[in-house]
């Protein structure tokens, strides 16, 4: 674990790596003491050492240097330490190994990438027509970016919901501004203990104004079309530091409407 706190020393302390078994327990604290000629890490470097001088027990530690990690036989060093402090390790892996590993992680990678653009692409109200006319007109900063692997991806999850009649999230809300706008808006909640018509809201407060996407904006535009002007949307957010204060009357959120109506307090 990187930089977890150290309870025992008589100081805040949070070593550089903390290697722990299977069991959670610390078994080996390493420290790297990289630099030099600058006084005040010099005198940690004084202090955790004079710590470790006196220490006894469980974890163990593992000082290293410059010299000591550019040592060819590091990896062997190293592997003794983790050894020495009763630690069980797996044989080391061949070449064929690391590599099968370094793919599955830039699997894994590729997946988190594609969820995430698939989720910004779903929240920007953007259609696959869009995005395969903006990935055309795109400039990649290098050969190893593929936009249209990422559009293609979308166009298969698109598809894919389409297909089994499925709906996620953001789906949901995109429908929901659609009933919204074609007259519906009765909702019922706690197994119908709760009715009510979106229709006939008068105010509506917004939170954490910064966050919502457009989709979520989209749903409040068909909320103020259905009340015909008459429904009132305040909204509380932060733009950086500073808050932010908005109140909307009468025009459409997805017009910026919010932007002339800001006032900024410290």
């Amino acid at each position: 674990m990187y930089e977890r706190r150290f309870a025992p020393a008589p100081f805040w302390y949070q070593p550089d790596f903390t290697v722990l078994d299977s069991k959670g327990q610390s078994r080996l604290v390493i420290e790297y003491f990289g630099r030099t000629a600058d006084v005040k890490y010099d005198q940690g470097t004084a202090a955790k050492l004079e710590f470790w001088s006196d220490f006894s027990g469980d974890p163990q530690f593992l000082a290293l240097y410059p010299n000591v990690v550019k040592d060819r036989d590091f990896p062997d060093q190293l592997r003794a330490s983790l050894e020495r402090a009763g630690l069980n390790l797996d044989p080391p892996m061949d070449d064929e190994q690391v590599l099968a590993a370094s793919m599955n992680a830039r699997l894994r990678d590729y997946h988190v990438a594609v969820k995430n653009f698939v989720g910004l692409v779903r929240k920007s109200m953007h259609t696959i027509e869009t995005l395969e006319e903006g990935a055309a007109q795109h400039v990649a900063v290098s050969g190893a970016e593929r936009i249209d692997i990422a559009v293609d991806a979308y166009g298969r999850y698109e598809a894919r919901l389409e297909r089994l009649d499925l709906d996620d999230f953001d789906g949901i809300l995109a429908r929901a501004a659609r009933i919204v706008r074609s007259g519906g808006g009765k909702f019922s909640r706690s197994s119908g203990a709760q009715r009510g018509d979106v229709r006939a809201v008068r105010f509506l407060h917004v939170d954490e104004l910064q966050d919502l996407s457009p989709l979520f904006m989209n749903l409040i535009d068909a909320m103020r079309e259905s009340s015909q002007g008459s429904l009132a949307v305040f909204g509380v957010g932060t733009t950086g530091s500073r808050s932010t204060v908005s109140r909307v009357r009468t025009s459409s959120c997805s017009n910026a409407s919010l932007r002339p109506h800001l006032c900024h307090s410290d």
